[in-house]
């Protein structure tokens, strides 16, 4: 659905170029072809109406890339990011910690928190679109009749009883 709306933004609006963090790896060539979207993996191959594909799961640069982007775009492209998913992604400091060692806890709201607070008055201003994928869990019943185990909130990641 989200390559579909940026295929929109990228075929109706001019100097819109689109903007792919993979951080989970799902990319597949069918995927690609369905979009009829182009995908680059360059910056010097990333021209208007193409995606521009940064393929890092790390929460630090991919929130100062897209700063950057923002910020300095002398240009005035307008760009369709889509992050692939928060839950795919870690802070720099977590990726370095041996197995078995405490992560600090920064799930997938708790980063799109973050980045909303950090981007969304610049995107919006400049009139880029975000679209950010996550997960909610939930439980699976065999019996639809049983009660539901009550939710903490709409957040995801992680199992819950």
């Amino acid at each position: 659905f989200t390559l579909s709306c940026m295929k929109n933004m990228l075929d109706t609006i001019p100097d819109s170029r689109g903007f792919l963090v993979k951080a989970e790896g799902r990319l597949s060539a069918e995927m690609k072809t369905r979009s009829g979207i182009r995908f680059v993996y360059k910056a010097e191959e990333w021209v208007d109406g193409t995606c521009f594909v940064l393929e890092t799961n790390i929460w630090e640069f991919t929130l100062n890339v897209l700063r950057t982007l923002i910020s300095k775009n002398p240009q005035k492209k307008r760009y369709f990011i889509f992050i692939d998913s928060m839950d795919g992604m870690t802070l720099k400091d977590d990726l370095v910690k041996e197995v078995g060692t405490a992560n600090r806890v920064a799930g997938g709201p708790l980063l799109t928190k973050q980045f909303l607070q950090k981007m969304a008055n610049a995107m919006a201003k400049r009139g880029h679109i975000c679209c950010v994928a996550g997960q909610v869990s939930a439980a699976i019943s065999l019996d639809p009749y049983t009660p539901n185990a009550p939710r903490s909130g709409p957040g995801g990641g992680g199992a819950r009883p």
